[in-house]
C-alpha cells in the first residue's frame, strides 16, 4: 500500500469517527454547487495553457461548531498545450473528494474557512492512454456568506496535488507530478434542524438570534410557535404561559423602577428644602423669643421651635417641637421634630432622655434624620460609657444608611472600638 492510498484510508477512518462523535450535532446537512475556472500545473515550459470549466456538487455535514466534512463529486476541462499533440488539448476530469472544512471565524454572516482533503481523479488523456485512476492531496480555502438561515454563498480556491504526470499529457520526459487550481463560487443549502432535547430549544429559543443552532439568523418557524419535534404540545404551552409571566413581570418592574425614581426625586426635593428651612432658622439673630400664639402653622411653629434651639433656647425649642407632636401626629416632619428634641435634651446633658427621643426617630424609617439619630445614639452610648451598644448603632447606619454623611465618622468610631 503506497503512502497516498494509507493517507486516503486514514482520512476516511476520520470521517467515520467525527461522524460518530458528533451526535449532538444531529441533523446539520448541506448541499451545495460550485462552478469555476480550472488551471492545470504540469511540466514546464507550456505554451498559451487556458483555463478550463469546472462543476462540482457535494453534501456536507457538520460535526464541530467551527468544523464540517464534504463529500464532493465533480466535473472538470483542463486545458493545455502540447509539443506533439498541438495546441489547444484538453484533459476530462472526474472528481471524487473527501474533505474537511475549519472555520477560522465560526459566527457572523461573513465566515473564512480552510480546507484540507483527499479525493481521487478519473481522467481521459487520450485514445492510446485511456481513462485512468489517481489519487490526490487538496488544499485551500475561501470565505462563506450567510445569507439567509438556509442559504450561504462560497468564494474559495484549492489547489489538487496528483500523483501522475499525464494531466497534461507529458508521461515521457516530465519533470514534476501534475496538479490543478479550481477558484470559483457556488451556494449551499442547509437543511433544516430540529434539537430532541426540549431543554436545549428553550434555551436556544432565548438566546441571541446568532446563537441559535450556529446560525446567525433565528429559526422563525420556532419563534413564532411551531412545535418541533421532540417537544410535544404540552411542553410548549408551558413554556409560553412562563414566557408571557416573565415578560408582565419586567414590565412590573419597570413600572417600579419609575415610581421609585419618581418618590427619591421629591424625597431629594423635600430635603432640600427642609435643609434651607434649617440653615435659616439657624441664621436667625440670638434674640428672646415668646411662643407664637396661633399654632395652626405647622412650618411656622417648626421653624420657631428651630431657631430656639440654634438660639441654645433648648427648655422652650423642646416645648415647641412636643408641641408640634401633639397637634400633627401624622405630619411627615414628625421624625425630625423627635431628632430635635434628642438634640436639645443632649446639650442639656439629659443623656437616659436624648436616647428615648433619638429612639423614637427610628420608628419612622422614611424619616430623613433616620442616619442623624443613628450616629447621635452610637455617640451618646460612647459618652454614657456603653462601648457595645454604641458599636451597634454605629453598625446600623453603616448598614441601612449607606448614603449617608456620618458613613466616614461611624467607621471611624468602630474601628476605634
Amino acid at each position: 500500500m503506497n503512502r497516498r492510498s494509507a493517507s486516503f484510508l486514514v482520512l476516511v477512518f476520520l470521517f467515520a469517527a467525527a461522524v460518530s462523535y458528533s451526535q449532538e450535532y444531529k441533523d446539520r446537512f448541506g448541499l451545495g454547487l460550485n462552478a469555476g475556472g480550472r488551471r492545470v500545473y504540469g511540466d514546464g515550459g507550456l505554451a498559451g495553457v487556458g483555463i478550463g470549466l469546472g462543476f462540482e456538487g457535494f453534501g456536507s455535514y457538520r460535526f464541530l461548531r467551527f468544523a464540517d466534512v464534504s463529500l464532493a463529486l465533480g466535473y472538470s476541462q483542463l486545458k493545455y498545450d502540447h509539443p506533439i499533440l498541438g495546441n489547444g488539448n484538453t484533459t476530462d476530469i472526474f472528481n471524487i473528494d473527501l474533505r474537511t472544512n475549519l472555520e477560522i471565524i465560526s459566527r457572523g454572516l461573513a465566515r473564512p474557512y480552510l480546507s484540507l482533503g483527499v479525493g481521487a481523479l478519473n481522467f481521459h488523456i487520450g485514445q492510446i492512454l485511456g481513462r485512468k485512476w489517481e489519487a490526490a492531496l487538496m488544499g485551500g480555502g475561501g470565505i462563506r456568506f450567510r445569507m439567509s438561515p438556509r442559504i450561504a454563498l462560497t468564494v474559495g480556491a484549492d489547489y489538487r496535488h496528483t500523483s501522475t504526470d499525464a494531466l497534461d499529457a507529458i508521461v515521457i520526459g516530465g519533470t514534476t507530478t501534475d496538479g490543478y487550481l479550481s477558484v470559483g463560487g457556488g451556494f449551499v443549502y442547509y437543511f433544516p434542524t430540529a434539537s430532541s432535547d426540549a431543554a436545549q430549544f428553550i434555551a436556544d429559543a432565548q438566546a441571541p438570534v446568532y446563537e441559535i443552532g450556529d446560525d446567525p439568523f433565528a429559526d422563525q418557524e420556532s419563534l413564532r410557535g411551531s412545535s418541533p419535534s421532540g417537544l410535544d404540545t404540552k411542553d410548549m404551552a408551558e413554556y409560553a404561559r412562563l414566557k408571557s409571566r416573565v415578560d408582565e413581570l419586567n414590565r412590573s418592574v419597570e413600572e417600579r423602577e419609575k415610581e421609585i425614581a419618581r418618590l427619591q426625586s421629591n424625597l431629594s426635593e423635600r430635603r432640600k428644602q427642609l435643609s434651607g428651612l434649617e440653615k435659616k432658622a439657624a441664621s436667625q439673630p440670638p434674640v428672646p423669643l415668646k411662643k407664637a400664639t396661633s399654632m395652626s402653622g405647622f412650618s411656622q411653629v417648626y421653624e420657631e421651635a428651630l431657631t430656639n434651639y440654634y438660639n441654645e433656647n433648648y427648655t422652650e425649642a423642646i416645648s415647641l417641637f412636643r408641641l408640634l407632636l401633639q397637634q400633627n401626629p401624622n405630619h411627615t416632619l414628625i421624625g425630625n421634630c423627635h431628632y430635635w428634641i434628642g438634640q436639645s435634651l443632649l446639650a442639656q446633658n439629659r443623656l437616659s432622655e436624648a436616647v428615648e427621643a433619638f429612639n423614637k426617630v427610628l420608628e419612622y424609617k422614611r424619616s430623613s434624620k433616620l442616619d442623624d439619630a443613628f450616629y447621635h445614639l452610637g455617640r451618646t452610648f460612647l459618652r454614657m460609657g456603653n462601648k457595645a451598644v454604641a458599636k451597634q448603632f454605629f453598625t446600623r447606619l453603616v448598614n441601612e444608611c449607606p448614603g449617608s454623611e456620618y458613613i466616614s465618622e461611624a467607621r471611624s468610631e468602630l474601628g476605634k472600638l
